[in-house]
């Protein structure tokens, strides 16, 4: 432990953020980072980091140990961000730098090496030294300037009303800033964005959280409204411009990946995962920053499918000749799931059989069985997912009202291994309710010597491996694909984020985002990927197309304003029913060229008309289009914005922001 974090030990490592009220279980460790996840990665070169990738042995889990640091500091920062999201109070925002600093500058002067490696990795691109070493001496220029902001914000949270503290930290504050802007183009430079790009997101999600400061306290600091309005807007562009950049080269790298993966569907997919991880889930929060919208502690959620490494023997991709006609997109259509409304895994059904006289018993093909929130558990299922044939033997996997968060597989096949089938388990469950633990286990009849075992997990927030009371993913969906002439059969295991409330909980005292996938019923509608900076997919209406949605609120005692985030090309009427109130809704174009290609700007918000609602009345939300047209708008999220004492802060936030517009309209004029 590095001597900040020795200094702040007590200050931070105490910090409690009441996850009884959030949208995840009780069964959770307390914040924030305590270790330095990259001591293991310190002088790993490139070559070393590469030799690394492509010698992972996956018997020991899913990951190389440097990529599994990389992959744990990100969990840390993303799930940290968002457990405190929206605190509006200057000490959870000392805390957040704090946790920040100590994830991102430790005492090694080369922690950010293994981000740039990691990607390079994926990629198998290098990143040239000028370009390394020039990112790497800004970047030790910024922990410095951030860690004098912090020392500053620390001074002036012991003594607000002191006009020499105010100075030095609204001083440090514009350093600081100018630093951001200075420094930031660095780590784009041409050609390397790719390698560069989990250093930028890092990097871009801090300069969007001290302008964010600079709305919530710079007119304590003696900042005048037209400085903090300067700021506030800046925010606002730069949040588009650093998120569009994200997204952009993202798909770049994703697309690379693709073309080096060939028939080998685990390299495109590693790099999806862990750049979802390292980059997505950071970016999707980028929006929440905006302090005007957002002044109180707000729930977000992020509800993105990502897939494990294939579960199938060692070589399993260089047996194509078994199959002529299997490629990438074979692999791609059975081994991930479509773009879908969010589902709850509550049971599979596997059916056994013989894949061959030499691999003998094996998972052969099963069932899913799930419920969409608000939906009983068993409300649905798959259609039969392998092969259905030589069935030997029934397995049936009860997940109900459990996470399962880690997977142990083993894999027979025979010697060559162009033969093979899993044919033994288990699945870790934890209750969500009362934490109580059990293993499921199956065992097949399977006699093959050749075993290859592979854990299917993600790191937890502060424990790797996961356990049960510190997870970060838990199991949503199995899939799983025949190839080679029907004598090999590979699964592949679909997570989400812990973060996803099974009952979309309504706080009274927090804006909470609900993503519109979280439906609990729907007719015409259809599912859109989401641009990548959403968390998850859209939901988009075809022709008389409606959607349920149900909640689960705290009190209904307390009134709400409701709002949603949508995209739109053109004009759009929509008509809306919740606690006794019929509305029609007039959805303005939010300047969207494309539904199919999403910018950061082509998102808007619209607050419900007649403003005030109160869930006596019932909990369920419709929204319809009664038109024979399909419209042309997808929508994101619905947001709870309750009205209170601890609200009034968004009233005078809307006023500002009204009064800004009107300014500004005067000036266009």
């Amino acid at each position: 432990m590095n001597s900040y974090q020795n200094k702040n030990k007590n200050k931070y490592e105490m910090l409690d953020t009441s996850r009884k009220s959030s949208n995840m279980s009780t069964c959770y460790p307390r914040y924030p980072i305590a270790k330095n996840p990259q001591k293991t990665m310190q002088n790993t070169n490139y070559k070393d980091w590469i030799n690394m990738c492509t010698s992972k042995n996956l018997e020991d889990g899913i990951y190389s140990t440097s990529a599994k640091d990389v992959i744990t500091n990100s969990i840390n920062i993303s799930s940290y961000i968002i457990s405190m999201l929206g605190m509006p109070y200057l000490s959870s925002i000392v805390a957040i730098w704090g946790v920040l600093f100590n994830a991102l500058w430790p005492s090694s002067d080369n922690q950010w090496e293994p981000y740039m490696n990691h990607v390079q990795g994926l990629i198998r691109r290098e990143l040239q030294t000028f370009a390394r070493e020039q990112a790497l001496r800004q970047l030790e220029g910024l922990g410095g300037n951030l860690d004098l902001y912090k020392e500053a914000l620390e001074e002036w949270e012991q003594d607000r009303d002191n006009q020499t503290t105010k100075e030095r930290v609204r001083d440090r504050f514009r350093i600081l800033d100018g630093f951001f802007t200075q420094y930031i183009p660095v780590f784009r430079i041409q050609g390397y964005e790719v390698q560069l790009l989990s250093v930028y997101t890092k990097v871009a999600n801090l300069h969007l959280l001290l302008l964010r400061d600079a709305s919530m306290f710079g007119a304590d600091w003696g900042m005048s409204q037209t400085n903090i309005n300067d700021n506030y807007n800046r925010q606002m562009n730069l949040t588009s411009l650093y998120t569009n950049h994200c997204v952009d080269f993202y798909n770049q790298g994703l697309n690379e990946a693709k073309a080096l993966s060939n028939s080998n569907w685990d390299i495109f997919n590693d790099y999806r995962r862990e750049m979802t991880i390292t980059v997505l889930d950071i970016v999707a929060l980028f929006s929440s920053y905006d302090y005007r919208r957002y002044p109180i502690t707000t729930k977000v959620e992020l509800t993105r499918e990502i897939y494990t490494p294939a579960i199938a023997s060692q070589t399993w991709s260089n047996h194509n000749h078994l199959s002529p006609n299997i490629n990438f997109e074979f692999y791609e259509n059975n081994l991930v799931r479509p773009p879908a409304f969010f589902t709850w895994l509550d049971r599979t059904e596997m059916f056994s059989r013989y894949l061959s006289t030499v691999v003998s018993e094996a998972w052969g093909g099963h069932i899913n069985h799930f419920h969409h929130t608000g939906e009983l558990p068993l409300s649905s299922r798959s259609g039969f997912i392998g092969s259905d044939q030589r069935r030997v033997a029934y397995y049936d996997f009860n997940f109900v009202g459990n996470d399962v968060f880690r997977i142990y597989s083993r894999v027979m096949s025979n010697p060559v291994g162009n033969y093979f089938g899993v044919g033994q388990g288990d699945f870790y469950l934890v209750n969500r309710d009362n934490c109580n633990t059990k293993t499921i286990t199956f065992t097949t009849k399977a006699t093959n010597s050749n075993q290859r075992s592979i854990l299917s997990e993600f790191p937890g927030e502060n424990s790797d491996p996961p356990t049960s009371k510190d997870y970060s993913h838990r199991l949503s969906w199995i899939s799983g694909a025949f190839i080679g002439s029907d004598i090999a059969n590979v699964l592949s295991y679909g997570w989400t984020h812990r973060s996803v409330d099974p009952n979309n909980t309504i706080y009274p005292d927090k804006i909470t985002q609900i993503p519109a996938v979280k439906l609990s019923s729907a007719s015409n509608c259809t599912v859109i990927p989401g641009p990548g900076s959403t968390g998850g997919h859209l939901v988009s209406f075809d022709r008389n197309g409606s959607l349920d949605m149900q909640f689960e609120f705290i009190t209904t005692q307390t009134e709400y304003r409701i709002r949603i985030r949508y995209a739109s090309i053109a004009i759009n009427t929509l008509f809306f029913s919740f606690s006794g109130v019929n509305q029609s809704i007039a959805l303005n174009s939010t300047g969207a060229s494309s539904l199919n290609n999403l910018r950061s700007e082509d998102f808007a918000y619209l607050e419900f008309p007649y403003g005030i609602f109160k869930p006596a009345i019932g909990n369920t939300l419709r929204i319809s289009n009664w038109s024979t047209v399909a419209p042309h708008l997808v929508i994101d999220k619905i947001e709870f914005i309750p009205i209170n004492s601890t609200t009034a802060k968004y009233e005078r936030m809307k006023e500002i922001e009204k009064a800004t517009t009107v300014v500004n309209s005067l000036f266009i004029n």
